[in-house]
């Protein structure tokens, strides 16, 4: 049972949705930010023609990157593509025509964004016309073409099958990014993904020559990179269009900057403000994490940072079942907010590239990832608008990413490691269909000087887990330093959960000072997620209370997640491979037969 103790207030145009001041904004934002990438790049190309630095090109590795700007110091900095079986790893083939739950999904008429590294091969066997390159760049990209196939493959080989492989795809090089992204999202546009970032900490052979090179600002800190971990103006411009764009959730790889730097002492390359140009080094300098490795907009608040794992063949099994990726970045970042948000996995996967409209390769990395979660993303926004006939905001999405993700690593709630754990797309669709029968879904909003109240009835059999996410107002960027403890969230929500008893339960949080412990419960007043966990309720009533501290401006839009009881209605699972004798038609143990559930 659930029972509603509020107010809802809803705003002329719709707080759920893009208010005609918001669509405003964004063309604003459009128009700014192209003038300001398009200055930005011409004075980077002018002063790399003069130094003969490279402008965009492609590694030995694969790698591809392209000259964005200057950074304060003079030093280029450079988008690069971050590549080095992933459905069953987070269960999105439950929910495929032929899957265990039935469901059918594929993505049919679905818009999902793509900005990337260069122009995708539209023509290839994989997109059966569903894709289109929205801007002129010039470049086929292998990295662009196999992100946009791990989204929307359709499955002509049936191991590069796509996420979802009928949904529409709108590619787009990085060129002007944020300033498409604006734009795009003005338009309506709901989830668009982006596997690259900006170069940070170590990289090997930038230039080509077998030689590592340090990215990190000398002027700031001589042994590590202070962009690691700091939220900066890229990060707060994306947060920006995310704010302005209730509906528009922005994935982004996490990163592959853990475990990378040279031994004490090799000489390297660094940036010298004095110079204004690339010197030789042999000062010793920190290696790339073991924590704090996620730099630029990968930081942003409302956006879905996605980290990477290892393939898990047979499917999600327990915790241990879940393994980190060598190479992918981990958390906290500077307030000590928790990041990666989720992960998938980004180890050999195979999927379409640009040499030919027949051609495929297997990549790694946190490049592959990210659209693995989006091209599910796209699934669950389906089945949710099938259902509820409209789609969820952005924040209400991640909140259920979140809240239906499976445990990983070694303690139980979120870490900096997996984040909140290991996407389930099975287990987000499956929430969606048993709406009502133990579970919640609550778009709302939060009014300044006020509180909501609703209450839930547990016969204390099932597990009570709430979680509310919000798009909050962009940061101030502090002034460049390692490691500032300036608090980046500006509205503070806080999620309590009250038994009848007066038993209080409060989030999860972390500590950036002890990144290796256990997540505790108290006060969170860093993250825009928060999570109540009660593994074994007492039965009863609960009270869900969000309250806010300070002043949230007229009104805080929030998702609000439960899953408070065993449901009435329960999804019961059958397959072909299934034993009628020793099934209890779970996802794990399914029925052989349709009567054999119903009986």
């Amino acid at each position: 049972m659930i029972r509603y103790i509020f107010f809802v207030f809803y705003f002329i145009a719709g707080i759920n949705g893009q208010t005609i001041d918001q669509r405003k904004k964004l063309l604003d934002l459009s128009e700014a930010y192209l003038k300001k990438s398009q200055s930005q790049k011409a004075q980077a190309d002018s002063i790399a023609r003069l130094k003969n630095w490279p402008i965009y090109g492609k590694l030995s590795t694969g790698e591809e990157f392209w000259l964005k700007r200057l950074a304060a110091n003079r030093m280029p900095l450079y988008y690069s593509t971050e590549n080095l079986t992933s459905a069953i790893s987070i269960s999105t083939d439950h929910v495929w025509p032929g899957g265990e739950s039935q469901l059918f999904l594929n993505g049919n008429d679905m818009i999902v964004g793509e900005w990337d590294g260069g122009r995708v091969l539209i023509e290839h066997q994989e997109f059966d016309n569903r894709a289109f390159q929205i801007d002129e760049y010039p470049d086929l990209s292998d990295h662009a073409t196999h992100v946009g196939g791990t989204m929307i493959a359709t499955g002509i080989n049936q191991q590069a099958h796509g996420m979802s492989n009928a949904a529409i795809l709108y590619a787009n090089s990085w060129n002007n990014d944020d300033s498409e992204m604006a734009a795009a999202a003005a338009d309506g546009l709901i989830l668009s993904n982006h596997s690259y970032g900006t170069r940070g900490g170590w990289h090997w052979d930038s230039f080509s020559d077998e030689m590592w090179v340090w990215w990190g600002d000398t002027d700031v800190d001589l042994m590590e990179d202070y962009h690691f971990g700091f939220y900066d103006e890229q990060s707060r411009e994306w947060d920006e269009i995310a704010f302005n764009a209730p509906h528009y959730l922005i994935v982004l790889s996490a990163g592959n900057d853990r475990n990378d730097g040279p031994s004490p002492g090799m000489e390297h390359w660094v940036w010298s403000s004095l110079e204004n140009d690339w010197v030789l080094s042999t000062d010793t300098r920190n290696p790339d994490g073991p924590w704090d490795c996620i730099s630029y907009h990968k930081i942003s608040k409302n956006v879905l940072t996605v980290g990477a794992v290892n393939d898990i063949n047979d499917g999600y099994n327990g915790s241990n079942s879940v393994n980190i990726s060598s190479f992918s970045s981990v958390g906290p970042v500077d307030d000590g907010r928790i990041k990666p948000d989720i992960v998938a996995n980004g180890v050999g996967l195979l999927s379409s590239v640009s040499s030919s409209i027949e051609a495929y390769d297997s990549y790694s990395g946190t490049s592959m990832s990210a659209p693995s979660a989006t091209g599910s993303l796209i699934l669950v926004q389906q089945w949710y608008q099938e259902r509820q006939d409209i789609l969820m905001q952005a924040a209400t999405l991640k909140a259920l990413v979140i809240h239906t993700a499976d445990e990983a690593g070694e303690y139980e709630g979120p870490d900096y490691r997996y984040g909140w754990g290991l996407m389930n797309t099975s287990r987000a669709i499956d929430l969606i269909s048993q709406l009502g029968n133990g579970y919640l879904i609550q778009e709302t909003v939060l009014l300044d000087s006020d509180s909501l109240e609703f209450q839930v009835s547990s016969n204390g059999s099932h597990p009570l887990r709430v979680t509310i996410s919000w798009t909050d107002i962009p940061g101030i960027p502090p002034a460049p330093s390692v490691n500032p403890p300036n608090i980046m969230l500006v509205n503070d929500l806080d999620l309590r959960v009250i038994h009848e008893s007066g038993t209080v339960y409060n989030p999860y949080k972390l500590s950036p000072y002890y990144p290796d412990n256990p997540a505790t419960t108290g006060d969170n007043i860093v993250d825009n997620v928060e999570q109540v966990h009660v593994p074994n309720p007492e039965p009863g009533i609960y009270t869900i209370r969000i309250t806010h501290k300070e002043s949230i401006g007229l009104a805080q839009p929030l998702g609000l997640i439960v899953s408070y009881d065993i449901p009435g209605n329960q999804m019961i699972h059958v397959n072909i491979t299934g034993d009628d004798l020793t099934a209890d038609g779970s996802e794990e143990n399914p029925f052989g037969s349709i009567q054999a559930a119903i009986d």
